[in-house]
């Protein structure tokens, strides 16, 4: 296999070689915002700009990976490095556990440890399904997405772009859940969410609006 470029080179890079690490080998890290970023030492390459990833890979054809939190990085890293001509890869952990049945997963998707995905589940360009979280059957999930730990999305939910939901959130059957949303740690969420919404508690309820993208 070819190297793959991770973007970013903190915590979330960590998870991935944790959950990846049959393919630590194959990866690059890229920081340009961490001055003097490493990883481990000397045990990695960390890139800490764009004429350096030019330099280092050339013109060979590149996957890349966003190793970064939030809906909003994760979106920006996608654009900018898609418009640089390289490829959005998915990656889904030998541990997570998918169905076989009418499951769409989008590119740049990052599925880790522990996760479990029933079927009829769709998944968005470059949204990130962390560790041990539950996606039931007949769920939509947006673009840039950010769904932290332990996080529960049962039946017929439809979870827009660009949301962030917090660790061990809940989400009950037959909710909307609209773009640019996010949802507090431990939330559960049992009426529909409006766009740009800001939801804590249990049951989650509306603490702000932010503003539109």
């Amino acid at each position: 296999m070819s190297e793959i470029l991770i973007l970013g080179a903190q915590g979330l890079a960590k998870e991935i070689l944790f959950s990846f690490s049959e393919m630590k080998d194959d990866f690059v890290f890229f920081d340009n915002v961490n001055q003097d970023a490493s990883l481990y030492g000397d045990n990695f390459i960390v890139l800490d700009s764009y004429e350096k990833v030019f330099e280092y890979f050339g013109s060979m054809s590149l996957s890349f990976v966003i190793g970064v939190g939030t809906s909003k990085n994760r979106e920006l890293l996608f654009t900018k490095f898609s418009s640089l001509n390289f490829h959005p890869l998915t990656m889904i952990s030998k541990t997570a556990k998918v169905g076989d049945y009418d499951n769409h997963i989008e590119n740049g998707v990052l599925i880790l440890d522990g996760v479990y995905i029933t079927n009829s589940v769709s998944i968005g360009d470059g949204t990130l399904i962390n560790k041990c979280s539950i996606i039931s059957h007949d769920v939509t999930i947006g673009k840039f997405c950010d769904i932290s730990p332990n996080v529960k999305i049962m039946g017929h939910v439809v979870v827009g772009d660009r949301v962030d939901i917090g660790v061990g959130a809940m989400i009950i059957p037959n909710i909307q859940i609209g773009n640019n949303v996010t949802i507090g740690a431990g939330s559960v969420v049992v009426k529909d969410v409006p766009n740009n919404a800001v939801v804590v508690g249990n049951p989650a309820r509306v603490m702000r609006v932010k503003e539109s993208l």
